[in-house]
């Protein structure tokens, strides 16, 4: 009896025990920022991503990328939608857990892509 007492109160302690593991949540910044569209051209290939605005009270935005061959100016790949928010440094995209580093200067969003920035031109 006295080992099966025991095993409860172990039991409950560690059901009572709080996760600590838990991230605090982001300070999300206002997704305006970046709303608009975005061009980035290279050699193959141009991308043009749209940021939109959608919830201010989550302070969500929907992002589509659409790709086009640079000489044919022909759509290619599909079209990619997602959710985004803000922080002061980076887009977080659906889950809200991984993003890109990115910077703004005036007309130009720079996301960060592996170790180079993808310098974006407001269109």
């Amino acid at each position: 009896m006295k080992k099966l007492l025991t095993l409860l109160l172990l039991a409950c302690m560690f059901a009572a025990c709080s996760d600590d593991d838990k991230e605090p949540e982001p300070d999300y910044i206002d997704p305006r920022l970046i709303e608009g569209s975005w061009r980035w051209v290279n050699e193959v290939y141009t991308d043009i991503k749209t940021f939109g605005w959608y919830d201010s009270v989550r302070k969500l935005g929907i992002c589509e990328t659409i790709s086009y061959d640079t000489y044919t100016g022909s759509q290619f790949g599909n079209r990619q939608t997602a959710y985004y928010r803000l922080t002061a440094t980076r887009i977080l995209y659906n889950d809200f857990k991984v993003g890109n580093e990115y910077y703004l200067d005036a007309d130009t969003l720079a996301i960060k892509n592996g170790e180079s920035y993808i310098k974006y031109i407001r269109m």
